[in-house]
């Protein structure tokens, strides 16, 4: 695939890569993660600008890997190269790992496409739930709805409740987690909903009222939750 214009930021290359590291993947052909192979990829190539990598993981479960990683990596509005759905064109050379890059063009196997756009949102509520490592996707899935309803529903909006048990919300607000919940954990629960509302794009107070529950069902809603 050639070279085409960067829409992504390399922070997004970035910090899917630290999330492939974290859920055992292989990363690599990148300056920051064990170098780029000579006679690999050409001197102007993006992976020697740390603007590209490859990802791998062997293993019985190698192409279902792969295609959740792709999954992610879309997320982020990476483009990616992996023959999923066929060998035309670059993808025939990318069968056992994926590309990804910051450019424009994605290749999933059958031509090229336009890479997706990423969306901040996601990455920013794990962020406030205090999700990180490899579940720290930038999918919308059941942990991370379940830690923002935690965080929701121990507010005074929300009923101060804890139904996962105080341990687990002290564990999304990021304060000890000791089963009592006094004014560390308070604090700590306000500073997480300011997290969240900055990432709903809501006032953040600190205070989870009905703004900012209505701009969380939406994005529930996006995602079919």
């Amino acid at each position: 695939m050639a070279l085409s214009k960067q829409i992504t930021p390399a922070t997004w290359l970035n910090r899917f890569m630290a999330w492939a590291k974290a859920a055992g993947y292989h990363v690599g052909e990148h300056p920051a993660y064990g170098g780029v192979t000579p006679g690999v990829h050409t001197r102007g190539s993006w992976h020697n600008d740390g603007l590209a990598a490859d990802i791998n993981k062997n293993g019985p479960r190698e192409r279902a890997e792969l295609v959740h990683a792709m999954t992610v990596a879309a997320s982020f509005g990476l483009a990616v190269i992996f023959a999923r759905d066929g060998v035309v064109g670059v993808a025939r050379n990318h069968q056992g790992h994926l590309h990804v890059d910051v450019g424009e063009w994605s290749n999933y196997g059958d031509g090229n496409v336009r890479a997706a756009r990423g969306d901040a949102k996601v990455w920013n509520l794990q962020g406030a739930v205090h999700l990180d490592g490899a579940d720290r996707d930038n999918l919308y899935g059941p942990n991370t709805d379940k830690r923002l309803y935690a965080l929701a529903a121990s507010s005074t909006h929300g009923g101060g409740r804890h139904p996962y048990g105080v341990k687990f919300t002290q564990d999304v607000v990021g304060a000890r987690t000791d089963g009592k919940w006094g004014g560390a954990s308070r604090s700590a629960h306000d500073a997480a909903v300011a997290d969240a509302q900055r990432a709903l794009g809501v006032h953040d107070d600190g205070v989870w009222g009905s703004a900012t529950d209505r701009a969380w069902r939406l994005v529930r809603k996006l995602y079919g939750r």
